[in-house]
């Protein structure tokens, strides 16, 4: 069975088309490492999905390392536009830029474009008044001179990002993970007050209830502290810097930051409605306003975002619901067959049914939850996000395996004899707790991470430019040292293809040139299926072609990794 469920969850992943999770730089207006003939009135950044109104930043800085935007960057959708000041010097110019997607998570870089000015027309020599001094008529005959900024200096800048610091970043990665713990031990103490235990509503479900309290308590704090370095994270500003009214306000207005404050609320009336249960009823509000509060975690996370959005929220829900109540629900029946008087047979039966369900839906909704962000086979190992999925399949399988062992072995033993075989089922039990934590870390880096489709479309280098009357679109896919898939297209004023003549298209960097060897893919479009860049660094790319009998050439850089 584990098998078969590996095997099938490689072959949905493998048949994924990609899915938007993450929001991803699509292209810049003007272009990265494109040269203009005249000078541009704003920058505008388009992403893959919309984007947060708040928090989102952008910096042009010129020639001569100054800021010059002469407004706030507006956020329209999925584009970012900042205006930029009248007349221009030459020169180069560095766009540095921070957003924050849907679903929480800080995107940041940079990319440069040169100005290409036109030289001052000279002064037109004047005629000298024999009435003026003859220092104006010195200062009227001599010719302005053309002061082009070198591009030297900013070749070797690097605008540096703001940044919370890496203490945000364990704490975020903390505070999901105690969500997910305390979560999973308020599941398995509601499973054993409403399920576990024989039936009724006695002292012993009473109990488990009031304890399911404390559980509540700690998953609003882990949820309190997810908002606090949440805060931190999209402020980029380390604690306690950001904690002020202004930051806190503005997080409010994101879907992260409103969606876990609602959790964090959630969570305390749970608490408090557990404490005050003395009735059946109210442990089933208890159970289900928890149900509430848990949908929370896929709404502000990578579901939350995704073209198929009821499909990967009901499938994340399913997820965090079964694990939490097959794991939460384990380690309260060691307890129950360790302390309690209860009829261990019973629980245990009910327990192997209840884990048979919940392992079934776990293995199912993993599988959709990860097919939906991985894009494709290759991004399993190729990508972080990718490998980490891959681990957790593997602790899902050995927990699995555990599970069989329990359920068709153990289990069985402690049902008919009601009791023998606890010491054995315990300690199998402990190793696939222990596994399972292993999971945990690894479910907690998968939300916190970027998803596999995005991570990989970032790599990928992307140049738009002018090209006479038209345009041309190169892609250099991955943009890292070795063999890269090039992609180039000559586009009409109207942005349909057309053919040219004799294209050649060049890279120079590392102090050599490299010539790619381009083949016809289709009307206007050329591919080099293997461009081999020695070294990491900027190249500078050349495309020249013959448009309706006119040479016209263009040139652009890239950043190879």
């Amino acid at each position: 069975m584990i098998g078969a469920a590996f095997a099938a969850s490689l072959t949905l992943v493998t048949f994924a088309g990609p899915a938007a999770a993450h929001a991803r730089l699509i292209s810049t207006d003007p272009a990265g490492g494109a040269t203009l003939d005249e000078a541009p009135e704003s920058v505008r950044l388009t992403f893959s999905e919309a984007i947060e109104t708040t928090f989102a930043g952008v910096q042009v800085f010129g020639p001569d390392r100054q800021r010059v935007e002469s407004g706030e960057a507006r956020v329209d959708g999925e584009r970012v536009i900042v205006p930029l000041i009248d007349d221009l010097p030459g020169g180069r110019y560095t766009a540095v830029f921070r957003i924050i997607s849907a679903d929480g998570h800080p995107v940041r870089s940079q990319f440069r474009f040169t100005y290409d000015a036109p030289a001052p027309e000279p002064t037109e020599t004047v005629a000298a008044d024999p009435t003026e001094s003859p220092g104006a008529t010195e200062a009227a005959a001599t010719e302005t001179p053309s002061v082009t900024p070198t591009n030297e200096p900013d070749a070797d800048v690097v605008f540096e990002l703001q940044d919370a610091g890496p203490g945000t970043a364990v704490g975020l990665w903390v505070a999901r993970l105690l969500n997910y713990t305390a979560l999973t031990a308020l599941a398995g103490m509601m499973v054993t007050a409403l399920y576990l235990l024989p039936a009724g509503f006695g002292a012993d479900h009473r109990r488990w209830v009031r304890r399911a309290a404390w559980a509540a308590g700690l998953w609003a704090v882990s949820a309190l502290a997810l908002f606090t370095f949440g805060l931190s994270s999209v402020a980029a500003r380390p604690l306690p810097e950001a904690v002020n009214a202004d930051l806190v306000t503005r997080f409010l207005e994101t879907r992260f930051g409103l969606t876990v404050l609602t959790q964090t609320v959630l969570a305390a009336v749970c608490a408090v409605l557990a404490v005050m249960a003395r009735t059946r009823t109210m442990a089933v509000a208890v159970a289900g306003l928890a149900a509430v509060a848990a949908a929370a975690i896929p709404w502000w996370g990578h579901a939350g975002t995704d073209e198929l959005t009821a499909v990967a929220l009901a499938s994340a829900l399913s997820h965090i619901v079964a694990v939490a109540t097959w794991v939460g629900g384990l380690v309260m029946l060691i307890v129950l067959l360790r302390h309690s008087n209860a009829d261990a047979g019973t629980s245990a039966q009910r327990f192997s049914r209840l884990a048979g369900i919940a392992f079934t839906v776990v293995v199912l909704t993993g599988v959709v939850n990860a097919a939906l962000h991985m894009g494709a086979v290759a991004n399993l190992w190729d990508t972080t996000w990718g490998r980490l999925v891959v681990g957790k399949l593997i602790a899902i399988a050995v927990i699995g395996a555990f599970a069989w062992r329990n359920r068709n072995s153990l289990l069985p033993r402690i049902a008919a004899s009601g009791g023998a075989g606890r010491s054995a089922f315990r300690r199998l039990a402990a190793a696939e707790i222990g596994v399972m934590a292993v999971a945990f870390g690894l479910a907690a880096g998968l939300a916190s991470g970027i998803p596999a489709d995005a991570e990989a479309a970032s790599r990928i280098q992307s140049v738009v430019s002018q090209f006479g009357d038209g345009q041309i679109n190169v892609t250099v896919d991955p943009a890292e040292v070795g063999g890269n898939l090039v992609h180039l297209y000559f586009l009409a004023s109207d942005g349909t293809q057309r053919e040219v003549e004799e294209p050649s298209l060049t890279f120079t960097g590392g102090g050599e040139t490299l010539d790619a060897e381009l083949l016809v893919a289709g009307p206007g479009h050329y591919t080099v299926l293997s461009q081999q860049f020695p070294s990491a660094g900027e190249y500078e790319m050349r495309v020249s072609a013959d448009v309706e009998g006119q040479a016209v050439s263009t040139t652009a850089t890239i950043v190879v990794r």
